[in-house]
């Protein structure tokens, strides 16, 4: 009897904590109802123009303030004659050196046990080096030539004033929540965009973590009734629903996507508050998780490009291109603007024995 008990008491131990353990969940209100917290984040990245537009970060310290004396003294003691090593007053001259604008007040600070004395058109090329956005780019020269029209405060204005343009978000019909292998609550969710810079209009960055991604239901730890996930201004970029995990029926996935940031590009943004933005819907049927049914895809102008149909993930039936098969995901906004939708450019049958009947296209 006594080591049945004992037997009893380790099974309980062992067993105990991986039967029924969960996860602790946040819970938040919304609007006088209570959601639980998705555990898991989606992602904000940024497109051309962002950073340049001198998104900085509250911290008003420059790259010199944190480099101290200690610090001098460590990187240079042994590789110079100790009479060369600067004073503290000397090295604290120096950093007001680097912080001056003008090339005599430079000279006031400035001592040679640092280096040669640069000339004035030395400085003046500095100066302008500081002046750059600063990450990867702020070393190359012809980056800088190049793109140097984002320099303009026109431009940071513009961005500054509306900066979600260029903040993107991508959701795709193959990938849906980061899972969760611990037991969670069933009930309503809501899901957070990780914390991203949304740049003010000074150009610093306020650090915002709190902007709703998507709505879900959980049930016995799978998605599972009506999904909805959102961009950063609340537009739906994705929504459908969910049988225990799986898609099914309906399903529509928009993307927003950003032309490159041009000459051109960036006075539109000046002029009118926002750069072309090419935008991409997709309509895709889902049965059992799998595509089955009808699918279309539609760019800017509002008119499907490609009509088909799938059955289990495959090809199946009549499809329908208006452009060139694979053309469909990179012609620009102004090409799918001019493109003659009376024109067809293929149309096909897929039989069920996987042969296709070449349909003739009309002219």
């Amino acid at each position: 009897m006594k080591f049945t008990n004992h037997l009893l008491l380790l099974l309980m131990v062992t067993l105990v904590p991986l039967i029924g353990s969960s996860q602790i969940i946040d819970t938040v209100e919304i609007d006088g109802k209570s959601y639980f917290v998705y555990p898991f984040t989606e992602t904000v990245s940024t497109s051309q123009g962002y950073w340049e537009s001198s998104a900085k970060s509250k911290s008003k310290k420059n790259e010199e303030d944190g480099y101290d004396y200690d610090t001098y003294l460590s990187s240079v003691k042994g590789t110079i004659p100790d009479s060369m090593l600067a004073t503290p007053n000397e090295f604290t001259n120096l950093k007001k050196a680097l912080k001056a604008t003008s090339y005599k007040k430079f000279m006031k600070f400035y001592h040679p046990k640092f280096g040669d004395v640069p000339s004035k058109e030395e400085f003046k090329r500095y100066i302008e080096f500081k002046k750059r956005p600063r990450g990867s780019r702020r070393n190359r020269d012809e980056y800088y030539d190049d793109y140097r029209y984002m320099e303009k405060g026109k431009f940071k204005k513009a961005v500054r004033n509306n900066p979600y343009p260029l903040l993107t978000q991508n959701f795709r019909s193959d990938r849906d929540i980061t899972p969760v292998l611990d037991r969670i609550p069933d009930g309503e969710y809501v899901q957070y965009y990780e914390s991203y810079c949304l740049m003010g209009k000074k150009g610093f960055c306020d650090w915002t973590d709190s902007s709703i991604a998507g709505r879900f239901t959980i049930k016995n730890n799978v998605l599972h009734g009506e999904a909805t996930w959102m961009g950063l201004t609340g537009d739906t970029l994705k929504h459908g629903w969910f049988v225990n995990g799986v898609k099914e029926g309906k399903w529509t996935i928009t993307k927003h996507n950003n032309e490159q940031m041009t000459e051109e590009q960036a006075e539109l943004y000046i002029t009118r508050g926002y750069p072309d933005i090419d935008t991409v819907y997709q309509v895709i049927e889902f049965k059992n998780g799998a595509k089955n049914g009808a699918y279309s895809f539609t760019r800017t102008i509002g008119i499907p490009l490609v009509e088909g149909h799938y059955t289990d993930n495959e090809e199946s039936g009549e499809w329908l291109f208006r452009v060139g098969k694979g053309y469909e995901h990179f012609s620009t906004p102004e090409e799918a603007e001019n493109q003659d939708m009376s024109k067809v450019e293929r149309h096909y049958t897929m039989n069920d024995n996987d042969s296709l009947i070449v349909k003739p296209i009309l002219i």
